[in-house]
């Protein structure tokens, strides 16, 4: 079984890498 500690630690990844992904497309719209 996987820890309690690992899936908040995935969830908390991916939705860091949703952020980045979402100030990063912002940016090149403009251009």
């Amino acid at each position: 079984m996987v820890p309690n500690v690992i899936v908040p630690l995935l969830v908390f990844i991916l939705l860091f890498l949703v952020g980045t992904m979402a100030k990063a497309l912002p940016l090149y719209q403009p251009m």
